[in-house]
């Protein structure tokens, strides 16, 4: 403040008046030490669990067990009920999936059994389906490999009538054969 004050006689009073000269044109730079942000919730006065993982079980047999572990790289994200009733944090992730508004997606619809509900329920309940019982996998190659499709089934007689569907193929174009791995369905 470059301010300016009259002394005051036996005939007026002293005045003092203000002079503000702007300094931010001739800064080059400010440093700020220890700069610190919190941000704090009461996450809507809901309870705090401690940190744990949402576990998705299948119904299994005891006859046959195939265990896989899985950690998804996206996640659905939990409404607050759906947090509470498995005593999961209320979170917001990066590995939430969100549409086009960047609203977070709940759950979706399996076209293929009309189910809808959290896709990694769905993929559970599709990979018990898949791997419930022991199954035969079958190599083999087949001569002119243009019959060959990844939507054809195969019936192969000498396997108890046996029906496979198609999992994986190496072609060699040299030999015009399909090397074919199927799976018994």
């Amino acid at each position: 403040d470059n301010g300016i004050r009259r002394h005051g006689t036996w005939f007026r009073p002293t005045t003092t008046q203000s002079n503000n000269l702007s300094i931010l044109p001739h800064v080059g730079q400010i440093w700020i030490k220890n700069f610190k942000v919190e941000l704090c919730s009461d996450r809507g006065k809901t309870v705090e669990f401690k940190d744990a993982d949402i576990v998705y079980k299948s119904d299994e047999q005891k006859k046959f067990i195939n265990k896989k572990d899985i950690d998804f790289k996206f996640t659905t994200a939990l409404t607050p009920e759906e947090a509470t009733s498995m005593k999961v944090n209320i979170t917001q992730n990066r590995s939430d999936i969100t549409d086009t508004d960047g609203n977070a997606i709940l759950s979706i619809t399996d076209n293929h059994t009309q189910e809808t509900d959290k896709p990694e329920k769905i993929y559970v309940d599709a990979y018990y389906r898949e791997y419930c019982e022991p199954r035969t996998i079958l190599e083999t190659t087949v001569h002119d490999g243009n019959m060959c499709t990844p939507f054809n089934k195969y019936n192969i007689s000498f396997m108890n009538g046996k029906t496979y569907y198609f999992v994986a193929e190496e072609k060699n174009l040299a030999m015009n054969t399909t090397k074919l791995k199927l799976k018994e369905r």
